[in-house]
């Protein structure tokens, strides 16, 4: 392992202990240039929550979802329907096998249509959201070259980053900008 690398793995390991006191004063060298590290944080729940790629997401999926419920609703009215028939024809004696087979049939085309619908929301929920998340990542990592950062950590609910000074949160120019160059082509 190179020294740089050591350096930036032994930085990274202790950012969270100095960090949390307050006291994060990076002056480590590169081995070759001399000059010092520059590290940054991003808090990770808010460029995903307020990045404008994962908002058009969740929108489209919200979209698919009362389109997909309403197909399922307009099958499960269908099928009171013929519950009804069925009903008003044992009140007034028999109910013809037909009625109860189409409502039998309705019930587990309605059961396989939800089911189908479970799955490909769920597809379609990894694909949109996979698509915002990487176009995040892509962006910090070019920022990140681009402003000369030679390691930017993520905050997130595991606790990697656990405190840093606002001095290295970097997180509102990098939404600021990954808005800004948004296309809204997930």
């Amino acid at each position: 392992m190179s020294a740089i690398k050591q350096k930036l793995l032994i930085a990274a390991c202790l950012a969270s202990v100095l960090c949390a006191a307050g006291a994060l004063t990076v002056s480590l060298t590169s081995g070759n240039t001399g000059s010092a590290t520059r590290l940054a944080f991003v808090r990770s729940n808010v460029l995903i929550y307020e990045y404008q790629g994962m908002k058009d997401a969740h929108a489209r999926l919200e979209t698919l979802s009362n389109e997909w419920l309403g197909e399922i609703k307009q099958k499960e009215e269908n099928l009171k329907g013929q519950q009804e028939l069925i009903h008003k024809a044992a009140d007034e004696g028999e109910v013809p096998q037909v009625l109860q087979r189409d409502a039998a049939a309705a019930y587990h085309e309605i059961e396989a249509l939800k089911s189908e619908i479970a799955g490909e929301f769920q597809e379609k929920e990894q694909k949109l959201t996979q698509g915002a998340l990487n176009q995040i990542n892509d962006f910090v990592q070019e920022y990140g070259r681009r402003e000369g950062y030679d390691l930017v950590l993520g905050t997130s609910n595991s606790g990697n980053v656990l405190y840093g000074v606002d001095a290295i949160d970097i997180t509102d120019e990098v939404l600021k900008e990954l808005n800004r160059v948004y296309t809204g082509n997930n």
